[in-house]
């Protein structure tokens, strides 16, 4: 998608008088259009935006979250009721859609437009109402570069509404010379004045494939990277999780950096090379011993939840294929995984396999360990 060179203003005035209430992932998405329409939009950082929030006039933003650890990179949503419950599980979905070549390319070409269409259109609204029914999931997963730029403010409002985490790829958005490909994380919280509230993430990819470049290249268009690359650990409902993008999986010391610090990694692509890729996520799995939840376009398949368990019980959603967009949803069971890993190896014990050497168990983390290059 192609951002016009419109000026976005925000009035105090407007903000004080406003007939209803201004939530945060509104102003958020203000403010993430606006750094990407000046080209300003290398540093996504979270804590800039409350500090640009609460020197406007929105001053209940700290109230409900908090951003802590190096730099502002750790998101600690809805902390209030992060220790409710010992029993700590994540209700997860993978989407099984198609993130088709044609409807990549018409989201940075200049000569053409995104695809809005009421079909495409549909099947995100059947993705979305499927998540929330039966067992409502906790977080939907769905793959690099699947949702148009355009349709952002809607699912923000739907994670809002309706309280469940939102991770996905945007399509990429172009700004002159400049292509930004960016990995969306919303996750929702309660307010005490009952309004449902949602912070998002969006954060640019650090590694860009080199095919992808290629291709953006032959079109005269740059890739922006963040400056300095960074990734967010997020501490959401009691878990701690972050999220790599593609090409991003690749990077052995950026995924060393998670080490002995995630329950889950969530992980998006657009990537041909399965083999690969399923290569690095059960690597992933058992060097960081974590879950992994993995979403891919599904005419090249690989979407799939793992453990790092034998390679029999490994695979908790494994997904390829199909023309119709589904969802697959899976429980996991974090407090089972925290049970193994603090306590000494018991052969017996076959839940998973024997955490890595030089790792650290996971109730004596602490935010100032998490570092980033």
């Amino acid at each position: 998608m192609t951002l016009s060179n419109s000026q976005y203003m925000i009035s105090e005035n407007m903000i004080k008088w406003s007939p209803r209430f201004i939530h945060f992932d509104e102003y958020q998405l203000y403010y993430y259009y606006k750094k990407i329409k000046s080209n300003d939009g290398k540093d996504f950082s979270i804590s800039n935006i409350v500090d640009h929030a609460r020197r406007e006039g929105l001053n209940y933003v700290e109230k409900y979250f908090k951003i802590i650890g190096p730099d502002g990179r750790v998101v600690l949503a809805d902390y209030s009721n992060n220790n409710k419950s010992h029993d700590v599980e994540l209700c997860v979905g993978i989407a099984n859609m198609k993130v088709s070549d044609d409807d990549i390319e018409k989201s940075h070409t200049p000569s053409k437009k995104p695809n809005l269409s009421i079909r495409r259109q549909s099947e995100l609204y059947s993705l979305l109402n499927a998540a929330i029914e039966n067992k409502k999931c906790d977080i939907l997963v769905m793959p690099e570069l699947s949702v148009p730029v355009a349709w952002v403010s809607f699912i923000s409002s739907f994670v809002r509404k309706n309280q469940i985490g939102v991770i996905f790829g945007l399509e990429h958005c172009v700004v002159g010379d400049w292509a930004y490909n960016v990995v969306v994380t919303m996750l929702p919280f309660v307010m005490e004045n009952e309004h449902n509230g949602c912070v998002i993430s969006m954060r640019l990819k650090n590694h860009y494939a080199p095919h992808e470049v290629h291709e953006l290249k032959r079109l005269h268009l740059e890739p922006v990277h963040s400056e300095p690359y960074y990734y967010e650990r997020f501490i959401w409902r009691g878990s701690y999780f972050t999220v790599f993008n593609c090409y991003e999986m690749s990077d052995l010391h950026h995924r060393g950096l998670m080490k002995s610090l995630l329950d889950v990694m969530f992980a998006i692509s657009w990537n041909k090379d399965v083999f690969y890729y399923s290569n690095i996520i059960e690597s992933i799995a058992r060097d960081l011993h974590c879950y992994v939840a993995y979403s891919n376009t599904s005419q090249f398949g690989d979407s799939r939840i793992i453990k790092p368990s034998s390679h029999e019980e490994m695979d908790m959603v494994y997904v390829k294929g199909g023309f119709n967009t589904t969802l697959l949803k899976e429980k996991i069971m974090i407090n089972s995984l925290r049970d193994f890993q603090i306590k000494e190896y018991y052969s017996e014990d076959k839940r998973f396999k024997p955490v890595t050497s030089n790792s650290v168990c996971k109730p004596a983390r602490d935010c100032s360990q998490l570092f980033f290059q």
